[in-house]
């Protein structure tokens, strides 16, 4: 749940209310709902398990300019979190909830690939230099090494 969003929506407004759902394989996995108060947001969810709801504490920094920015307070530590998840049915932020990035997870191969994916589609605009797009192949050419040398070090631990 990400406060910025909420924010643009209008949902951190004392006495406003929304909803949303999400689906999983075109069937309704679960529905939420929010409900602010004066700093405090209520979470009323309901997924697999029976409805739930949580009370979660805003937090205002001042703006540069003018204005302020909102914040969740994490429930479980307390430190400001613009998106908080939400883990084993309790929304925590990123450390309490123990996220973990699809990129932190990947090995060698998948990181070479993502790179060589982001060279490419750097190649494919217009008006690129030919310092810059001798650099990129030269990416490409290295991120295919690296994947064949993995590929072959697997292999040869078969």
């Amino acid at each position: 749940m990400d406060v910025r969003m909420l924010q643009r929506c209008g949902l951190l407004a004392p006495c406003v209310s929304g909803s949303s759902g999400w689906c999983r394989a075109g069937k309704s996995a679960g529905n939420i709902g929010t409900r602010a108060g004066p700093d405090v947001l209520w979470f009323l969810y309901a997924t697999d398990s029976p409805p739930d709801e949580q009370r979660v504490r805003l937090e205002y920094t001042a703006c540069t300019y003018r204005g302020f920015r909102p914040w969740f307070a994490c429930p479980s530590c307390r430190r400001r979190a613009a998106v908080l998840y939400m883990r084993s049915g309790r929304f925590r932020c990123l450390r309490c909830a123990r996220v973990a990035y699809a990129s932190q997870s990947e090995g060698d191969i998948g990181r070479s690939l993502r790179k060589q994916e982001k060279a490419e589609a750097r190649m494919r605009r217009k008006g690129i230099h030919r310092a810059t797009f001798d650099r990129l192949v030269s990416t490409i050419v290295e991120c295919e090494e690296r994947r064949e040398r993995a590929a072959s070090a697997f292999l040869a631990r078969m």
